[in-house]
Formats: structure tokens, sequence, C-alpha cells
């Protein structure tokens, strides 16, 4: 506390707070006829070291309204402002929760607790935002306070990502899996599961790239990778396995009648067992047992043992095993090539091709007719009606590019069934029945080592030795 008195006016008391933020100040005049002046007052407080935060419109009110014998503060100073730190804002979710989830009624549901996060290539995934400076206060002795300065943050590591020129921006390199662990950030086109996908464990798993599950596959469950292939280690039950890829199965798949498996490019396994199996690819194992396979290029049965028996079996170019059929003369259907008339699709395709060419050339030479007459005069009625003349075309080309792409799609399929096969290397038992593009024949005696062919309007076979 200092104390100040003016013999002609009377006391003015000032205090400045222990961390010197702040000041008061009271006003005791010698008689109540007494007046202070602010200019005055001003000087008292220089004296008294308050030279910062001095609250002008206190000051005046105070000597305006002769606030007398009251404590006010007349001072205050400014507090720094610390700089905010650094900090990465994520795009993606970086704490999945896989618990399963508590419905309504009470029930359980595990079946979405394995889906994963993905980004595409070239997506934004995280975002820094550098620090933010800080700002410096003062105490009201005039005295400078320091703020504290925002820290920024190291770059992330990890791989999977790029980074721009000005260290702000991550993105996906690769199309995949993003995480953040441990102050890693990694974008993988890879998930791996290392137990058995389950209702309990993992859900349903659904996911943008590879999928390598280390354990088994077990019964109503789902897989399904969107642009990459599945690898499981174990054995799968009658699951379903989606892939936009190959999927391979180190051992193999008992699907009890209910197992699908669907993929874009190849399937593989050592055996499997009443499985439907539907590839773009070849499909290829030890052994095929009372399975409905649909392969679009061959289906091939390996290993001294290797048989197919009972089911149906389909296959674009070829199928190749060492055994049909069973000594119980169980029903097996071979079908190589294709059933439908591809000859006669070809002839629609180009016809087609030919109506809608016909229909551009009317167009683009009612476009020249509508040109010449704009080049001697211009009429907005013409220019709106090459606009629609335009339109149309476009629309032409787009259906012509279809029916090109279809009539290839048929003679692809041509050359791969002109040259379709069934092969059986040791034995072909009664109850196989042989379809190579629309022939069919029926195996009625047991025949050892032999090959069909389609040759001109019925099948032949051929000895091997």
């Amino acid at each position: 506390m200092e104390k100040v008195t003016k013999k002609d006016t009377g006391e003015v008391l000032i205090q400045i707070a222990e961390d010197d933020m702040e000041a008061y100040m009271m006003l005791s005049p010698q008689t109540p006829e007494r007046s202070f002046e602010v200019a005055e007052i001003k000087n008292l407080l220089a004296a008294a070291g308050v030279s910062f935060g001095i609250r002008e419109d206190v000051l005046q009110k105070a000597v305006a309204e002769k606030r007398y014998f009251e404590q006010f503060t007349v001072a205050k100073g400014e507090e720094p402002v610390a700089g905010k730190d650094g900090w990465f804002e994520f795009l993606f979710p970086v704490n999945i929760d896989t618990r399963p989830k508590i419905l309504k009624d009470g029930s359980v549901d595990y079946t979405s607790c394995g889906q994963v996060p993905s980004v595409e290539e070239g997506q934004e995934i995280v975002k820094y935002h550098p620090a933010e400076d800080a700002r410096d206060g003062k105490n009201v002795r005039g005295d400078i306070l320091a703020g504290r300065k925002g820290r920024d943050l190291a770059r992330l590591r990890g791989k999977g990502f790029l980074l721009s020129e000005d260290n702000l921006t991550y993105t996906a390199k690769i199309t995949g899996k993003a995480t953040y662990q441990n102050d890693i950030l990694n974008i993988s086109d890879e998930l791996t599961i290392d137990s058995d996908v389950s209702y309990t464990i993992t859900g349903n798993v659904h996911f943008v790239g590879d999928i390598h599950i280390r354990g088994n596959v077990l019964a109503g469950m789902t897989v399904i990778s969107d642009k990459g292939g599945i690898i499981v280690d174990g054995y799968v039950e009658s699951a379903t396995l989606v892939a936009g890829k190959d999927v391979i199965l180190k051992n193999g798949m008992q699907g009890n009648g209910q197992g699908k498996v669907a993929a874009k490019g190849s399937v593989s396994g050592k055996f499997f067992e009443q499985t439907f199996i539907d590839c773009d690819g070849n499909v290829e194992a030890n052994a095929i047992m009372n399975c409905q396979i649909s392969s679009g290029q061959d289906v091939k049965v390996s290993g001294r043992f290797g048989a197919i028996i009972g089911g149906s079996i389909s296959a674009m170019h070829s199928i190749e095993t060492m055994v049909v059929g069973n000594m119980s003369e169980v029903r097996t259907d071979l079908c190589a090539g294709i059933e439908e008339n591809l000859f006669v699709l070809l002839i629609q395709h180009e016809n087609s091709r030919k109506k809608v060419q016909e229909e551009v050339e009317k167009i683009l030479e009612a476009i020249k007719k509508v040109d010449q007459v704009l080049k001697v005069s211009k009429n907005e009625e013409l220019q709106q009606k090459k606009i629609k003349l335009t339109r149309m075309k476009i629309e032409k080309d787009t259906r012509l590019n279809e029916i090109m792409k279809r009539k290839q799609e048929t003679v692809d399929l041509m050359s791969k069934a002109n040259d379709a096969s069934i092969t059986i290397w040791r034995k072909v038992h009664p109850g196989t029945e042989i379809s190579i593009n629309g022939k069919h024949v029926s195996v009625k005696d047991e025949i050892d080592g032999v090959e069909y062919r389609r040759r001109g309007s019925g099948i032949v076979s051929y000895g091997l030795e």
C-alpha cells in the first residue's frame, strides 16, 4: 500500500496486487467539498509505479461522481496468451470400435465388427495445423510478460502416403486400410486377420484391398474384398467369400450346400465339397465333390488321386482331372465351352452395329447441311437444331461403343470355346454327363484315360496312353 497526501485536497491511497496485475485506488478528500483532478491522480499513479493498463473511464467516473472512501480497480495488466501447439487432424477413423453392437431388443449384432474403413488413392487423410504464435502481456508496472510459444510437431512417420510441398496435407498413395498407431501412419492394401473369422471375434469382414486370414472362416460368415484377393490359411466352412481378384484357400472348403465363392480372378484350394463357385479365372483343387462350379477359364484337379465326384462343373475353356465319378455311378455333369450359339449372337451384334452406324451417318449429313446454311446467315432456330443433332450423335456414339464392346466379348468367348475340351487322365465312371459347346454325351461304361472335344456336329473322344 502506498499512501500519497495532497495538502490542499486530501489523500490518494494506491495499492498494487502481489502479482502486479492490478492496481487499486481510494480517494479520501479533506472535506466533502474538495475535489480531485484526473491529471493529478495520473501523476500520483506514475509515482507509485503504475504505468500500464490505467482504466481511463473508471478514473474519469470516480472523479466526476466523487466516489470517495471507496476502493476500486484503477489499472489492469494484460495476461500473456500462450501460442497453440501444432496438431494433426485425421480425416479417417483412428479409433475403430470393434465391439459387437447391442441392438434395441437386447440382442447382439456381431456382423458389423469386421467392417474396415478404407481410403482411396489420392484421398486426403491427414491435415496438419501449424503452431500459432504467442502474444506477450504486461503488468501494471509496464513489465513484459512473455507468452509461451506454440510448439510445432514433427512430420508423421510411416508408409503408403504422400506429403504436400508445404508439409500440411497427407494424401493416400494407394487404396487400402489407413491406420495410426504408436505415432506411425500406414496405408496398407492388405488387411491381416490373425484370428478366426466368426460372429464372436470379428463379425463379417469387408475391405477394399487384399484380405489375409490366418485362421479359419466359420459357418455363416461373409468375407468381401472389393478390389483385392482373399487368402485363408485355415479351413472354410459354409461361408461366403467374394473377391475382386483371386481366392486362395491353403486348406479347403466344406460348404455344406451353402458355402459360396465368387471371384473376378481364380479360385484354388486343396478341396471343395458342397460349395458353389463362380469365377472369371481358373478353378484349381486336388478334389472337388458335389460342387456347383462355373469357371471363365479352366477347371483343373491335380494329384494322383485328383477327382471330380458329383455336382456340376462348367468351364469356358477346359476341364482336366484324374478321375470323374465313382463306383456308385453318382451323376457328375461336366460342361466345357458354352451352350448358346455364339455365331447367332455375333450376327446380332453386327446387325445392331450397322444400324446404329447408319443413324450416325444420317446425323452427320444433317449437321453438315445446317453448317452450310449457318455460314450464310445466323439463325437461332438452326443453332438449336445443330445442338440437338450433336447431342443425338453423342448418344449414338455411346451406343455404338457398347455394341462393339459386346461384340468383342463374344469374339473372345468364341476363341475360348472353339478349343474347349474335357480331359480325364485315369478313369471316367458311368453316370458322367459330358457337354461341349451345346453337344451332349452320356457315359454308360467305365472308360480309362480319355479326352473329349467338339468336332463338327458332335463330340469325339480320344484315348490317352
